[in-house]
This record gives C-alpha cells, structure tokens and sequence, in this order.
C-alpha cells in the first residue's frame, strides 16, 4: 500500500481507491498539470513476471489510441523505483455492481447505459482490441451521466478459479487455446471451452449484463462456478417476462440475441446493437412480448364503435368506423395524447407527375395543419423524411420502425375520367391495424380542392385522438392567405424545394413568384422563394449571387408576418453564410426555435452556427435533435456525418455516411462525407474508391471533386489530384462557386500560398464551405500558418 505524498514519476499520491486482483488503484494529482488522476498500480506478483509486463505495456497502448467517450482514457504508463504504474482518468461515480446493489434499473436506463457501452466496444472492436472482462465491475456510472469501461484487457491476474467463487478471474500467463479467461457468470461460451475469445465474446458479456439490469438477477448465477460455467454452456437464462417487469419486446430480443451459445448466431457487432438499443429508446409503445400477443382486440360492426386501449404511450383512440370519434368517457385533459406520427404521401395508380406532386402536397398540407394545433410535443415526421414512400412502400411494421411512429396517416388517390377520390386512413404502425378510413370526392385538377383537403384534416385530427378546442380548430385550417391558388402554389414550391436539384430549385422560385402574385401579401411564399435562393446559393451558383435575392424576400416576408419562424430562420442562414454576423445568426435562430421548435432545419442551422464557432459539442446536441426530428431525411444525417468529421470521429462518421447512401445514394453529397472519414483514418484509397464511386454516379458537384483530390493527394498520387484540380478550375463560375474546393486540393497537395490565393477568392465570393475553416479538417496544415489567422480575423473569427 502506498502512503499519500508518496511519489510516482511526477505524480503524487493522494489517496487509495481500492484494489482488486491485478493492483491498487490510487487518487493521485498530476504536479505537471495541475490535475487530479487515477493511478493503478501493479501488484508485485504481476509487476514481477516479464510477460505479464510486456502485455500490459503494450495494452495500455493500444487502449490509449482508443480515445473514446464510453472508454476509460489512459493518459501516461511508466515505473518509478521498480513500480509499475498506468495513470487514468479520474472519474466520480459509482460501478454498475454499486448501482446494481440497489436493484434492477428502469428500461429506458438499460437502454441508455447499455448503448453507451456497446459504442465503446464498437471502437475497439474496431481497433481489433476485445475486453474479455465485461461485467458491472468494469462499468463505471459517472456523476455527470456518462458510461465508462473500464480495465480494457488489462484485468488478468494467474490464480485460478475458487470452486465458490462467483467473481473469481482466470488467466495464465499465456493466452493460448486451452486458457479461461474472464469471469464466471459474465464468459461466453467459447471463453468457458477456452477457445479465443472474439467480439462476439465480448457481445454475450454484454447480454449478461444488460439481462442482470433489466431483472436484477444474474442470467447463469448458480452455487458454484464449475455450475455456473455449465449453464453458460448447455443452458438458458430464465425468461425475462419472469421478473414481471415491464419492457420493450425489441429489448428482449436484442438480449436474447446477444445471449446465443453460437457466436456466429449473435449480433453482428457492437455497433449493430448499440444502433438497436438507441431505436428501441424511442418506442416506448412495446411491452412484454407476452402480453402483447395476449392482449385482446374489441373489434366491433360498422357504425360501432372500435376502442382500442394501450396503444402509443399509455394513449387512448376511441373510433368509428364512420370516422366519427366516440364519447371517451373522460375529460380532454385526462386523455393522454400521441406523441408521434407520419402522414406519408398518398398512393396513386397513374404515373402522371401531376398525381405525384398532389400525392406529396395532400400529405404536407395534413402535416402542416396537425402542426398548428399548439401541440408541441407532438412530433410530426417532415416531408424529408417521408417523401421516400411515394416511391417505395414497404409494410406498415416497417415504415413505422423506420419512422418511429406509432402512427400512420396515409391513404390512395385514384381517378375515373374528372373525378378524384380520395381515401384517407389512420394505421396503427406497430400492428398494421386499419384504425379508420373515409373516402372523398373531388374534381380533378392540377391541383386539389382545398375544401376537401380541409375536411380530411379535420377528420384525421378528430380520429388520432387530438382534443382541439374552438381556436385550435380554426387554426386547424388556417391559411396565411385567402387565395387558394396562391396557396396551392406555395404548397408546390415547397415540392419542388424538397427535391433538393437545381433544377427543383428554380421550379421552386417559379411557382412561389407565382403565390406572390396572386397574394402579395403572402408572407409565407415570400419566405418559401428566399430558401429556394439560399439554397441556390449554398449549394450550387455561391450565396454572393443568390443571396441579395434571399434577402430581399425574406425581408418582405418579415415586413408581413414578424412572427415568422420560417422567415427568421431563412434570415439566419443569410447572417451565417453571407454576413458573417455571428450574433445576429444566433439571435434569428433562437427567435425561430422559440416560435416553433419542431423545425428540423432550424435545429441544423443552429448547429452549423455553432459549430463554425468551433463549439463542436454544442453542435452535435442541435443537429442530432433535427436528426431525431427529421429520422429518414438523407440531409440530417450528412450533416450529422459532418459534424463527427469535424470532430475527429471518423467511425462515427462513416456510420452516418453509410445510412444516408442506404436512405438515398443519389443524395448530391452521399459519399462526400464517407470518403473524408476514411481519409481522416488514413485510408486515401479507400476514400478514392468511394470518391470515385460518386463521380461514376454523376455526382460531380465541386465538393465531391475536391475530396476526391484530396483523396489522390493523399495517397501520393499528385498527377490525379492535379487532373482534378484542372477540371475545377474549367468549371463555369456562373454555375458553381468553387473557389474553397480548390483551395482544398491545394492544401493537401502541400502548397500552401495557392491555397491561402484561392481562400482569398472564397472569401471573396462568399463561398458558403468557407464558413467551416476552422473545424474543417482537409485545413489542417494551414492552421500554423499566420496567414490562416488573418483569414479568420477577415470572416470575424477569434483565432
């Protein structure tokens, strides 16, 4: 036992912690830096062996490269005076045993704590390093709410196991077959035949944990270890309804799943059931796979009514299948309310893209309406998110799992000669259950009558259950313009702005212009022509030419309506990407969240102007929240793929990249994202491989052309990074504004005047990519130059 004061290289020993099998642990204060750190110290019979010496060192390091959130960080390892030490980060919490002892923790808690630790695991998993050891001992709960895993492969120790002990550790010297490692009752399989332990042993340690939270009880715990060791092998834990708590049914078939004798039959890896555990958090509406198969349906005539209780949250539905809803029995304010829904475009049989465009303005005219019934915690899914059942329609079980909904409003539009009907339904998602239907009638036109529209909204709205008072159902159908056609048209620009082309961009300014002529007092059409500008700007033709337009509408826009959150938002992007006018960006964002704060778009903005601050953290909270807001939209999560690249995350990057090519791989940026991250490992090829990938789509945009550069630079193949920057510069002006994607080019070619020339240029221009020279990582080697100090101080940017 070491005394306080005692010292170790420069660091001094303030306390003991504790001690298990392997060393003592220490609080102890870094006199170099100031801090408080942890100190492990080796215990003499371990200190003593060569090659229990040589592992740990060589451990420690590989941990040390781990640098991850869920993963205790080791900071320094050396030996003062013949001991050998490991200095950590010091952490103030409890161990999970700590919180166990207490009892078993709510669902949401597992779920919580359990994906945390299986992002840990995904990082070294793919650092090739497994931990062998997981069980709550070696899962820390910190004070603050992080998760931390602890003794990554480094917990070993030579004595073998105690025929009592339940907790007793095994390792020999050597790790050959043949050696047990780990902990009884928290080994998988192949640990307790002594066969090399794999991820996927790691995986099962998980699900014995995970089934220890969820009931409080051991999932192999029997009175000896050879006993326990042997239901590990030939037996199954009880089943989790037997503790009678309740549960998500997704929740028991992910422990389940990790609890497979075969490894080959387990989860695919750590990041699969840490991405399985974070959609099982927000679908609260499963319980015990048992009671849900048990519980009843009342399922009554036509004109009857269909009560179905438990459903979304605890909420309750009372229809008929008339569409009317039924006397509930209970005052509006006792009833309690969904949380969630997708109205999704409607299905039409022709191919006319007429029908398309009325199928998708039907659904976000419903949208639109359900969202200004004051209901703030009801999440509706955007257009982004859902546009992409016009084109494919899976199950309703699916969408809804995609979607996270537990609700569906959807329905057909069919024609016979100039007649349109329009059937509109409500679905339970979780059990494809038709919860109400109506058809209606209409002449067929280029656009839908808006009476009609109007009863389904009001029919829908009285079917999901919503209790509206009188004002609520004014607002129900209110339009920010009397003129029919001029909302219609607003409606179909905002179609046409969701496609995301240039080519949707301008039919976007048409049909607005148009809305604007039929009302000039329209304050919401003003709005929606200044984003068709900003993104014109953004993206393609360089917000110094596009943006004056932006500003134009976006002030008239204002001038109408001040309580726009639209129009302050789109006002927001001008002061980010134009002004530069930081605090005005802030003021505009926080002034349109407070009016609605279920814009998913808004909550990106709000993260690119902090992140442009370098307030990368703070960024991350923002556009997840759009993320989660807007789940399906291949844009949430490019921008959430750009954020971990900025933060140095590449794995996390390359996660997010490869949904959006899942969610859409014609997305303009789709692989963009993907081959940074692989370049930020230090995979040049591999970037060009996916680089190249989007070029043979057709994705030649600027910014997908400039990271393929960057790629070839990389690489060391300077006459294909010169090729493409060539092509760059032959590229029209008036079509792209490309001046920081040479520039980047530049920098990773090492030649850094034409670079800072070509910043020049995009500052300039107002370049829209500008914006992320600080946190943009293709920059780096210019950051020691003084004239990248200068840049920023041009853009108003502390250094």
């Amino acid at each position: 036992m070491l005394a306080p004061s005692t010292r170790l290289g420069p660091y001094e020993i303030v306390a003991p912690l504790g001690a298990g099998g392997m060393g003592e642990v220490y609080r102890a204060r870094d006199t170099r830096l100031g801090r408080e750190v942890a100190v492990k110290v080796l215990l003499g019979s371990v200190a003593n062996n060569a090659d229990s010496l040589a592992r740990f060192e060589r451990e420690a390091r590989a941990v040390a490269a781990l640098s991850h959130p869920n993963i205790l960080s080791i900071h320094d390892y050396g030996t003062h005076e013949a001991v050998t030490y490991a200095v950590m980060e010091l952490l103030e919490g409890e161990t999970l045993r700590g919180r166990l002892s207490k009892g078993p923790l709510p669902w949401r808690e597992v779920v919580e704590i359990g994906a945390a630790i299986a992002d840990g695991l995904a990082a070294a998993h793919a650092k090739g390093i497994v931990h062998r050891d997981l069980k709550p001992e070696n899962l820390f709960l910190t004070t603050d709410g992080r998760v931390k895993i602890l003794d990554f492969g480094l917990a070993r120790v030579t004595t073998q196991p105690s025929g009592q002990s339940q907790t007793a550790h095994y390792d020999p010297v050597a790790t050959d077959a043949g050696t047990v490692l780990g902990t009884v009752g928290y080994m998988s399989p192949e640990q307790v035949r002594g066969r090399s332990a794999e991820a996927a042993s790691d995986l099962f340690s998980l699900g014995c944990v995970l089934y220890e939270m969820v009931t409080g009880q051991r999932a192999f715990r029997r009175d000896t270890a050879v006993e326990t060791m042997n239901a590990i092998l030939h037996e199954e834990p009880a089943e989790l309804s037997v503790s009678g708590r309740q549960m998500p049914v997704e929740l028991a078939r992910l422990i389940r799943q990790c609890l497979v004798k075969n490894p080959i039959q387990r989860l695919h890896s750590a990041r699969d059931l840490s991405l399985g555990l974070r959609t099982t958090a927000t679908d609260p509406g499963l319980h015990w796979h048992a009671l849900t198969r048990q519980r009843p349906r009342l399922i009554v005539g036509i004109g009857a009514a269909l009560v179905l209780i438990g459903a979304v949250c605890g909420s309750a539905y009372f229809l008929t299948r008339d569409g009317k809803p039924s006397d509930p029995g209970k005052p509006a304010e006792e009833t309690k309310a969904i949380d969630a829904l997708a109205v999704l475009p409607f299905v039409y049989t022709e191919g006319d893209p007429t029908t398309e465009m009325l199928s998708e303005t039907l659904a976000g005219h419903i949208s639109d309406s359900l969202r200004q019934v004051g209901r703030r915690d009801l999440k509706i899914r955007p257009p982004s998110s859902v546009s992409r059942y016009a084109r494919q329609r899976p199950d309703t079980l699916t969408i809804g799992r995609e979607l996270n909904v537990p609700l569906i409003v959807t329905g057909t539009l069919r024609t016979q000669g100039n007649v349109m009907t329009i059937t509109a339904e409500v679905v339970d998602a979780r059990e494809d259950n038709l919860l109400w239907r109506k058809p209606y009638t209409c002449q067929r036109g280029e656009t839908l009558d808006l009476d009609v529209q109007d009863q389904i909204v009001q029919d829908v709205a009285a079917n999901l259950g919503l209790r509206l008072s009188d004002e609520e159902q004014r607002r129900l159908t209110r339009r920010r313009t009397a003129d029919r056609d001029a909302y219609n048209l607003y409606r179909e620009t905002m179609y046409h702005l969701g496609k995301f082309t240039p080519e949707g961009v301008a039919a976007g300014i048409k049909s607005g212009k148009q809305a604007i002529d039929k009302d000039p007092k329209y304050a919401l059409a003003y709005s929606a022509v200044a984003r068709c500008y900003i993104l014109r700007g953004t993206l393609y033709e360089g917000p110094k030419k596009t943006f004056p337009d932006a500003r134009t509408y976006v002030a008239e826009a204002l001038k109408l309506d001040p309580n726009l959150p639209d129009a302050h938002a789109a006002l927001a992007v001008i002061y980010l990407f134009h002004d530069w006018n930081w605090t005005a960006t802030e003021r505009e964002l926080q002034q349109a969240l407070a009016l609605d704060p279920g814009v998913p778009l808004t909550w990106n903005f709000q993260g690119f102007s902090l992140a442009v601050q370098n307030r990368l953290p703070e960024a991350l909270v923002a556009i997840r929240r759009g993320q989660e807001l807007d789940p399906l939209s291949p844009a949430r999560r490019h921008e959430l793929a750009m954020c971990y690249n900025w933060m140095g995350d590449s794995d996390r990057a390359i996660v997010e990249a490869e949904k959006v090519l899942e969610l859409d791989p014609n997305f303009p940026f789709s692989y963009r994202e993907l081959g940074l991250a692989y370049l930020q490992k230090r995979m040049p090829e591999k970037a060009i491989e996916v680089l190249k990938a989007a070029v043979d789509r057709g994705q030649r945009h600027p910014r997908n052309m400039a990271m393929l550069g960057c790629a070839y630079a990389a690489a060391g193949r300077r006459g294909e990074a010169q090729g493409v920057l060539e092509q760059l510069k032959g590229l029209s002006p008036g079509r792209f504004a490309f001046a920081f994607s040479i520039a980047q080019i530049h920098a990773a070619l090492g030649e850094p005047d034409a670079a800072f020339e070509w910043l020049q240029k995009a500052l300039d221009e107002r370049d829209s990519s500008v914006v992320w020279l600080k946190v943009d990582p293709t920059m780096v080697s210019l950051r020691s130059d003084p004239r990248f100090a200068q840049v920023l101080n041009d853009m108003g940017l502390p250094p």
